[in-house]
């Protein structure tokens, strides 16, 4: 039986390619080259098939690997929270808002009590010794709050 070859606008419409995509198959091998323009009806329907076989197969196997993995990446999250090793983002926002409150609350309570007893001093260095045993205090009132 004599093949019947068919141009690369005919082979576009079967196929519902653009001539240029068609050519393009053909210089990836996927479909056999055309002879002087003309290619081979059964022989480019045959190739473009596997092709499309081979493609959907490839993005099915690429999508469950992909899918195991983020299902392997869930239960391993899982794991480590159950295990008490991740804070939910509510408890880490709560804990740091009551930090902050405390911190301003007791940095607003410093101005007052430091103001009257240091109004008459005049040494940079017992001023110094002053604010930064305070901070001392308010650091570790916080940590204890945190304890």
């Amino acid at each position: 039986m004599i093949e019947k070859t068919v141009s690369v606008s005919v082979i576009g419409g079967a196929l519902m390619l653009t001539p240029r995509r068609v050519q393009q198959l053909a210089d990836e091998g996927i479909i056999p080259k055309a002879e002087r323009g003309k290619y081979s009806l059964r022989a480019c329907v045959r190739g473009y098939i596997e092709y499309l076989r081979k493609t959907t197969h490839g993005d099915k196997a690429a999508a469950d690997v992909r899918l195991k993995s983020v299902q392997a990446d869930l239960r391993e999250l899982e794991y480590v929270q159950k295990r008490s090793e991740l804070l939910s983002r509510d408890f880490v926002e709560t804990v740091m808002a009551d930090l902050l409150v405390m911190m301003n609350q007791q940095l607003d309570a410093v101005s007052g009590g430091l103001a009257l007893e240091l109004a008459g001093e005049t040494n940079p260095e017992v001023i110094r010794s002053k604010l930064r045993d305070e901070a001392r205090e308010i650091r570790q009132g916080i940590a204890d709050g945190l304890t």
